[in-house]
């Protein structure tokens, strides 16, 4: 067998005969999606002469049966294969009929002798697929698509097949664009390797399919931009063309190497979604953007600018990763935002940069909008909706619109009929509230009393316990403990100041082992000493009232709540801070 031929050239041997073995998966092509592009690839492939270019089928493993039979077992490559079959097929059943009605385009074209080459040759098909399947293929090439349902989901994926083929052959209503394809199809250039036993079939199928890593949704779309330049690029810049797109990739995957926080599906998933309202199939994205674009210039044109534009996200995370642990407030803001929901901030903050990446101040405002929203909505019991990447995907630079929209949903949600602030209110109402949200909450409390007392800021990043030579505790402490030595909590206590949000602090740096279930007057001294100014605030009163109880719980509380209410505009009637504490 040739390692280079054509579709004309494996199935042109009279004696040759496919066979799929058993071991193998069988017919899985779904007709809405494989076979349809399939036809599609057809339709699309070049159509002028002075620009022809080969249409590739791909690789192909195929295993001698006997030596000089002319049987193949395929090993890799047999989804296309039945697939050209039933394309030949189904095209073999059009033109003999276009012939019959006597169609001058088909007057050359010779039924028996094309089923011959292409489907079956003196009662020995061409192709026989696995056992279970075998017979059922035998009977619907030779009495079409029956009417029972077979038995296997493979069979009737096949019928599925044979009747999406019957119907794109019927509504072509051109029979020389059906010869073209059959053109196309019949030189297909296919890449094929032989073995000569089953030992090396299976290792070689093994390194081809279960090794290594499978292919990112990044690098599918790579190789379908590159086909795609192929297809749409004059002949002869088709190796310019392709080189400029590589270049384009290398410079994003140099990127992927320095992103720390999302991989690079998820980069691309985030500027999909940005800049196009992400679908889950990325080339039905892809292909429907192309088929808007009149000329072959114009798609190559998108193409270019649209990588252009992945190239700028990608070092646009890469630039926010660098920004959010900053001490500026924009960069303050980024990680707050990416910090309390990342999955819906990073399609808006993508947008920000695209359109605003030299006047990060101008962006401060709507950060701060999106924190107070993205706090809030940790409140909102039961309700998941998040439309901050549908504003990312609508944002056209024009901020001042964008602040509007941002201005209501932080008061009211994105929903009209929410409760937004109630939602906030109820929570900090009740008292129970120790829950991870809250570590937040106590973070921004704790940073309020340091801009208040001109102190430096605890950091995200020492919030998140990621500075090298410290750390930070990443839970909350109860003053009063869970479990005190010597003492049991009523019933009253437990249920409405234990975990109340006046007896919950942030934990020191250092941890709490030692003093854990130490009454507050001992760990006072601790508490006072502590670089947390809360914690100070609590020996104090501890110090000046003698003790730890109901009160001094309840009025800790009415404190946080007044500056939640403040910070968050709970209200709605505060103006936004643009300084975040």
């Amino acid at each position: 067998m040739e390692r280079e031929s054509t579709i004309r050239g494996l199935f042109s041997p009279d004696n040759i005969q496919f066979r799929i073995p058993n071991y193998q998966r069988a017919y899985s092509w779904e007709q809405d999606r494989q076979v349809r592009q399939f036809i599609e690839d057809l339709r699309e492939h070049p159509i002028s002469c002075e620009d022809a270019k080969p249409y590739y089928l791909g690789h192909f493993l195929f295993e001698s049966a006997t030596a000089g039979s002319g049987e193949f077992w395929v090993i890799d490559g047999q989804q296309r294969l039945t697939t050209v079959m039933l394309f030949f097929h189904s095209l073999w059943r059009e033109l003999t009929s276009r012939k019959e009605r006597g169609e001058s385009a088909v007057a050359e074209f010779n039924p028996d002798q094309f089923r011959r080459t292409y489907v079956e040759n003196e009662g020995q098909r061409k192709l026989r697929t696995v056992s279970y399947d075998d017979d059922f293929l035998r009977k619907m090439l030779l009495n079409g698509v029956p009417l029972e349902r077979p038995a296997t989901l493979s069979a009737r994926r096949l019928i599925a097949a044979m009747e999406r083929l019957d119907k794109e052959m019927r509504a072509e209503e051109r029979t020389e664009e059906l010869l073209r394809w059959l053109g196309l199809v019949e030189n297909a250039v296919v890449t094929t390797y032989e073995v000569r036993n089953k030992e090396q079939a299976t290792q070689i199928f093994a390194f081809q399919n279960d090794r290594g890593k499978d292919l990112t949704k990044l690098e599918k779309l790579k190789a379908f931009l590159m086909h795609q330049v192929y297809i749409h690029s004059p002949y002869r810049l088709v190796s310019e063309a392709i080189e400029d797109v590589d270049m384009r990739f290398a410079d994003i995957y140099k990127m992927t190497e320095n992103i720390e926080s999302l991989d690079e599906d998820q980069v691309l998933g985030h500027h999909l979604t940005a800049f196009f309202a992400q679908t889950d199939n990325t080339a039905e994205l892809m292909r429907r953007r192309l088929r808007q674009q009149a000329t072959g210039k114009l798609k190559m044109e998108w193409i270019r600018g649209f990588c252009a534009e992945l190239r700028n996200s990608f070092q646009n995370v890469k630039m926010i990763e660098e920004l959010q642990y900053g001490g500026a407030t924009h960069e303050q803001l980024i990680g707050d935002v990416l910090y309390l929901h990342g999955w819906a901030s990073w399609p808006l903050l993508l947008k920000l940069m695209h359109f605003h990446h030299d006047e990060l101040s101008k962006i401060e405002e709507v950060l701060r909008l999106m924190e107070i929203t993205l706090f809030k909505l940790q409140f909102m019991s039961g309700k998941s909706t998040n439309y901050l990447p549908n504003f990312a995907t609508e944002y056209d630079g024009k901020i001042e619109n964008l602040v509007v929209r941002l201005k209501y949903v932080a008061q009211h949600g994105f929903k009209d009929y929410w409760d937004f602030n109630g939602g906030l209110k109820g929570f900090l109402d009740g008292n129970h509230h120790y829950r991870p949200e809250i570590k937040y909450l106590l973070w921004k409390y704790e940073n309020d009393k340091r801009q208040q007392g001109r102190f430096g800021r605890l950091s995200l990043r020492e919030y998140m316990n990621d500075v090298p030579g410290q750390s930070l505790d990443a839970s909350i402490e109860h003053i009063m403990p869970q479990n005190p030595e010597g003492v049991t909590h009523s019933e009253t206590f437990e249920q409405e100041y234990l975990h109340n949000l006046g007896n919950l602090v942030l934990m020191t740096r250092g941890g709490n082992s030692s003093m854990s279930n130490a009454l507050p007057v001992n760990k006072a001294a601790r508490f006072k000493t502590s670089t947390y100014l809360t914690q100070q605030e609590v020996a104090d009163t501890i110090r000046e009232e003698g003790v730890w109880a109901e009160k001094e719980i309840a009025t800790r509380k009415q404190q946080i709540v007044n500056f939640v209410l403040r910070h968050w505009q709970v209200s709605g009637e505060a103006q936004i801070q643009t300084i975040q504490s």
